[in-house]
C-alpha cells in the first residue's frame, strides 16, 4: 500500500530483491509520498508486486492501542482514502521479518499516525 499523488514516479519494487535493494525502493518511495501536498491516493499495487517476490504473503490493517485487525479490502482502502483527503496524517515505512513465513520472507507495513 502506498500513499502519493504521484504514482507515476514511483520506483518499481520487481526490478528489487534483496533487503537492501528494497529499503533503497521504500526511500524513494516515502520520498515521493511525503512530497505530495495531499497524500489522496492509496494503491494495493504495492503488495502485488511484492507477493510476486515473496516479500509479503498478505496484508491487513491493525489498529493500536486495540489491536482490532482487518483484513484488507476495498473498504478499508476507502476509509483509507477518505482520512487522507481530508487531514494529512504522518506516516512512516516498515520492513520487518516475520518468523512464523518461510525464510527470506518479509512483511511491509506502513504506519499511519491519526492521533497524536
Amino acid at each position: 500500500m502506498y500513499l502519493t499523488t504521484r504514482k507515476d514516479v514511483l520506483p518499481d519494487l520487481s526490478s528489487y530483491e534483496t533487503e537492501a535493494e528494497f529499503y533503497a525502493w521504500r526511500i524513494g518511495v516515502e520520498g515521493v509520498a511525503l512530497r505530495s501536498d495531499v497524500f489522496n491516493e492509496i494503491t494495493d499495487g504495492i503488495f502485488e508486486k511484492a507477493e510476486k517476490h515473496g516479500v509479503v504473503a498478505g496484508y491487513a490493517l491493525i489498529e493500536h492501542p486495540t489491536d482490532e485487525m482487518w483484513e484488507a479490502n476495498d473498504e478499508i482502502a476507502k476509509k483509507l482514502s477518505e482520512m487522507f483527503k481530508r487531514r494529512h496524517y504522518p506516516f512512516s515505512w516498515g520492513l520487518s521479518r516475520n518468523e512464523k513465513m518461510s525464510p527470506g520472507t518479509f512483511v511491509v507495513s506502513l504506519e499511519i499516525v491519526v492521533k497524536r
